[in-house]
């Protein structure tokens, strides 16, 4: 019943042109699977990207904030996620060439993200996190 309540507002906002708030209903869907899923013991790959794009918006909030400590925690943690996203079936119908190449771009791109957090520049990680995001963005689309 959330889910549905969930789409039927975010379909409502889409309609109104309120397309920020529409997604903000996106990601509490998402949320709502991916707990189901954790708590059923599935992992999917959609489900995996969910977490590390959302780590990376909350330590970018954390950032901001100079909670360096909690932001850092976070970078690692999707760090990690990204190195486990190899160990997670490609998309159906993904070329292997293709996806390894994205799956490549996607590990250089966190490898470069964790440089600019480590500068301790919040404007750097900021912009890291847009590159980053951009290569990101390419698969998890796909997969949304």
């Amino acid at each position: 019943a959330e889910a549905a309540d969930n789409f039927a507002i975010m379909r409502a906002k889409a309609a109104a042109g309120e397309y920020k708030r529409a997604m903000q209903f996106c990601g509490l869907n998402c949320a709502l699977f991916v707990k189901m899923h954790q708590v059923s013991g599935i992992v999917t790959l959609t489900d995996k990207m969910f977490s590390i794009r959302q780590g990376l918006r909350n330590a970018q909030s954390m950032a901001v904030a100079g909670n360096r400590k909690g932001a850092a925690k976070l970078v690692e943690e999707a760090a990690k996620g990204v190195a486990e996203l190899e160990g997670i079936k490609p998309p159906e119908g993904a070329e292997t060439g293709a996806w390894d190449a994205d799956l490549r771009a996607v590990k250089e791109a966190m490898a470069a993200l964790e440089a600019d957090f480590e500068t301790g520049e919040y404007a750097k990680f900021d912009t890291g996190l847009k590159k980053f995001l951009a290569v990101f963005n390419k698969i998890y689309s796909a997969r949304v």
